[in-house]
């Protein structure tokens, strides 16, 4: 008897064929299509939930072995992640206020550096140390901007060169004219803001104005009355005199 083709087979028997062809590669359990031929070679329904719940058993198995597995990592990962100890109180240096927000910023950022307890105090123990740093900073800043205002003044075309004093001098009578108690000037010249270009062209055209304000309504000169001789020989006796006549007049 000729063998049939391959073709003719698969027509004929296209479950079997199937199951034939996977379980020569010893793949059967593990492609689906070798289930799919079972069914299609129209096994027993008691052969098909045998088949099913040994492909729902592996498949479980793989699963809860993953699962154990993740399990494991979560376990392992979270002893790792745990939150570490506070660190505890740090002993300030004397003289030395941190504020508990900057604090706590600070001690946010020793746990994400890692550092111990000995480590963190050891870094606020140099707050004194930073904070004078950044106080010297601060003063050599300043010194260097007052001085180039001081220079600025000194070149400036209108302020400066051959008008410094006179414009020295119209500061001062302005900033006197209103600072009575002087306190202005004291702030002005400890701070050495008095420096600034702009203040002293400030107090300069102030002085102007005042001066143009009094050209502009003069002030008329007080007229005084003569006193009598009983007036300056006399004067108590003048005062009560002349509040005698007053009451006498409104009476």
């Amino acid at each position: 008897m000729e063998m049939e083709s391959d073709a003719v087979l698969r027509k004929k028997q296209p479950g079997r064929i199937l199951e034939q062809g996977m379980g020569e590669t010893g793949l059967e359990q593990e492609n689906p299509f070798a289930l799919a031929g079972k069914m299609l070679s129209k096994p027993e329904p008691e052969e098909i939930g045998v088949a099913l719940q040994e492909r729902l058993d592996e498949n479980g198995a793989q699963t809860g072995a993953a699962a154990g597995t993740e399990s494991l990592a979560e376990s392992i990962l979270g002893a790792s992640e745990e939150e570490e100890e506070a660190y505890a109180d740090f002993d300030l240096p004397e003289g030395i206020n941190i504020d508990t927000n900057i604090l706590a910023l600070a001690t946010g950022k020793f746990k994400a550096l890692g550092l111990t307890q000995e480590q963190a105090q050891g870094v606020v123990n140099l707050s004194p140390q930073i904070t004078e740093t950044i106080i010297q900073a601060q003063q050599k800043e300043w010194d260097n901007t007052t001085t180039r205002w001081a220079r600025e003044l000194r070149e400036d075309p209108t302020l400066g060169g051959v008008n410094f004093k006179q414009t020295v001098s119209r500061a001062e009578r302005a900033l006197k004219r209103f600072d009575q108690g002087g306190k202005l000037k004291e702030f002005l010249v400890s701070t050495k803001a008095g420096n600034n270009p702009e203040l002293i062209r400030f107090l300069v055209n102030v002085d102007g104005a005042l001066a143009e304000s009094s050209l502009r309504s003069p002030v008329a000169p007080v007229r005084r009355r003569e006193l009598s001789d009983a007036e300056i020989f006399f004067p108590e006796q003048a005062r009560q005199d002349a509040l005698t006549r007053r009451r006498l007049q409104q009476g």
